[in-house]
């Protein structure tokens, strides 16, 4: 995620996901990122309040990872809608997958 002091808003929802995302086995790491960076991950996400975490599987038209919202993600955003009392709701993008 970039850092702080990158012009981006400091949400509820990225404070909590940068909480849990050791829990999951996730590092973190505050950088600014360039399109290579997420074109080359294995998984990549957006959040917000609304969307909670919100897989990205194209970006540009390069498909990321497997093209499909990965397991990490998937852990992740589970581990997010216990935390916040959200329980164990199917993920809100689930019937968006084909």
């Amino acid at each position: 995620t970039p850092p702080d002091d990158a012009g981006i808003l400091l949400g509820i929802t990225r404070a909590k996901i940068i909480e849990l995302a050791p829990r999951v086995g996730l590092s973190v790491q505050l950088s600014t990122l360039i399109v290579s960076d997420v074109t080359s991950a294995d998984e990549v996400f957006l959040s917000s309040s609304l969307r909670e975490i919100m897989p990205v599987v194209r970006v540009d038209g390069a498909q990321v990872g497997q093209g499909k919202p990965g397991a990490k993600t998937r852990e992740l955003h589970a581990a997010f809608r216990k935390a916040v009392g959200l329980g164990d709701a199917a993920l809100p993008w689930e019937d968006l997958t084909p």
